[in-house]
């Protein structure tokens, strides 16, 4: 008996992700229609994005406020949506979508948001931002555990090479 034990459990972790692979491509085809709901949710209002997390979910916005809940990750919403992200429209373009089990995932996202407005009204550039997340699958819909749209620096530059 403690033979097979001891065998079952060095079988089950390497049976255990080639399940997960086999069903990677599954994931992702339902990680992108919910992706294209919650594209949906910020057309409407804050609560109807704020619903795609988890009852203890977390979010720190691309300006650093944190917030833990539907409840408080609404505010966040809100208060991005009349600020940095005021009048924009959000796409999401998956990159990459790491199951961890087969209903958890780690996920990296391209953010792009156009047509946002400045407080004058005129157009403001695009904005590019990437996004860091876990997500969890319940009853076919995806939903957000802990989220990180975040900018990348750019670079410093090389310095100047003095001339000779």
């Amino acid at each position: 008996m403690k033979k097979l034990l001891m065998g079952m459990a060095l079988i089950v972790p390497m049976v255990l992700p080639a399940a997960v692979r086999a069903s990677v491509g599954d994931m992702e085809t339902s990680f992108r229609a919910s992706l294209a709901d919650f594209e949906a949710a910020w057309k409407m209002d804050s609560r109807a994005v704020a619903a795609f997390w988890v009852n203890d979910g977390t979010l720190i916005s691309p300006v650093g406020q944190q917030a833990k809940g539907p409840a408080e990750i609404e505010k966040v919403i809100e208060a991005d949506k009349a600020g940095v992200i005021q009048g924009g429209t959000m796409h999401f373009t998956l990159i990459n979508l790491r199951p961890i089990t087969a209903e958890v995932a780690f996920v990296d996202l391209q953010n792009d948001i156009t047509g946002r407005q400045g407080p004058d009204g005129s157009l403001l550039p695009d904005l590019h931002l990437h996004v860091s997340a876990i997500a969890t699958l319940k009853n076919n819909k995806w939903s957000w555990i802990d989220t990180r749209p975040y900018a990348f620096l750019l670079a410093p530059s090389a310095p100047a090479t003095p001339a000779q």
